[in-house]
């Protein structure tokens, strides 16, 4: 009785699941079509890539679907269970609530798992080359060359001041560098014309190099060269870039990298760090929105449908918001990226497992 109950519950919300499913996909579809169609007719875009890329932003929809999908297929589930009655039958043979309704919470926790897993696997690659081809078709092409440029490096001890950036040929135009020792002090001071990337580190090009003298740490000695390189100047050329890179379009390594590369530079990195937090925290979403609906529908007494449709709806919004808040706390410097990212959910697991603790049986 016990595994028929299971496959009943499963294929019950399963159905729900896929319409749902569906429907968000295909809104999201729309919502992105009709922000851009002007841009498309008036470039006249072909249609056969406008299809395309509608067709790479398909596995980014069903990402941001799923979790809304989630909560409307159990909402509806167990809504539609309660209001003919259908539960009497299985509360009268001894069942508890939490126990008949186990599955949706283990396809909840499925599906944020293999939700992570498609997000990383097939999400982050197919949105990015879509927003490529995107900026391409619609001639928003991106400039990564950056002028007045300040970066730090090797922990804060060497400090890079230039005039421009050229993202193109990987090369410092009129800078100046400033190495520090342990406890801050000057050690040693570049000025060059500029700076080419080999690949390994910077080399410079009429250089002056002053170094404190080993007699008189008060004094400077200053030498000219042609051509310097030290391998301690092997700062990423991507620091100096124009910080426009999305870290939503990163594989998790690659972002971890760039996140860390902004951190030690000594740039702005909250918002890149709280996007690289929020990829984790969101793969919970679903299973989140599985414990709102469970735990929510049996507390109603009238309009049972309706009404848990609307409340999980609304724990739903409220979750979001809460998010929508941190996350810009998390930037602001309010609070640390992570805890912006987890506390939300960290709060909501509490409120859900309340919920469904409580079920009426």
């Amino acid at each position: 009785m016990v595994v028929t109950l299971d496959r009943f519950i499963l294929k019950q919300l399963l159905v729900g699941l896929f319409v749902s499913l569906c429907f968000f996909v295909l809104l999201l579809h729309v919502i992105e079509l009709f922000a851009n169609i002007g841009r498309y007719l008036s470039l006249e875009i072909p249609l056969e890539a406008v299809w395309r890329v509608q067709l790479l932003y398909l596995p980014k929809s069903i990402s941001l679907a799923l979790p809304l999908s989630v909560l409307f297929g159990v909402s509806y589930t167990l809504g539609i269970m309660y209001s003919r009655n259908e539960l009497i039958s299985v509360f009268a043979g001894g069942m508890s609530l939490r126990r008949f309704t186990a599955p949706v919470l283990v396809v909840g926790a499925v599906l944020s798992l293999l939700g992570f897993l498609f997000e990383e696997g097939v999400v982050i690659e197919s949105y990015r080359r879509k927003n490529t081809l995107q900026r391409e078709l619609l001639q928003a092409h991106r400039d990564f060359s950056n002028p007045d440029v300040a970066v730090l490096g090797d922990g804060n001890r060497i400090v890079y001041i230039a005039e421009f950036y050229n993202a193109d040929r990987l090369t410092l135009s009129r800078l100046l560098v400033v190495v520090r020792n342990r406890d801050g002090e000057l050690e040693e001071r570049l000025d060059a014309a500029s700076a080419q990337w080999t690949g390994e580190y910077w080399e410079f090009t009429d250089v002056k190099r002053y170094l404190r003298s080993d007699d008189d740490p008060e004094r400077l000695i200053r030498e000219e060269h042609e051509r310097y390189s030290d391998p301690r100047f092997n700062t990423q050329p991507r620091v100096f870039a124009r910080v426009t890179r999305d870290v939503g379009e990163m594989p998790l390594e690659d972002a971890h990298d760039w996140v860390a590369s902004l951190r030690d530079a000594g740039l702005p990195y909250r918002r890149q760090a709280s996007e690289l937090y929020e990829r984790y925290a969101f793969s919970t979403t679903p299973f989140l929105m599985a414990l709102f609906a469970t735990g929510v529908g049996s507390r109603l007494r009238k309009n049972v449908l309706l009404g848990s449709l609307l409340t999980s709806v609304s724990l739903g919004v409220v979750y979001y918001v809460a998010r929508m808040v941190l996350n810009l706390l998390a930037v602001s410097g309010s609070v640390e990226p992570l805890w912006g990212a987890w506390a939300p959910v960290f709060v909501f697991l509490i409120l859900g497992a309340i919920l469904f603790r409580h079920a009426r049986t």
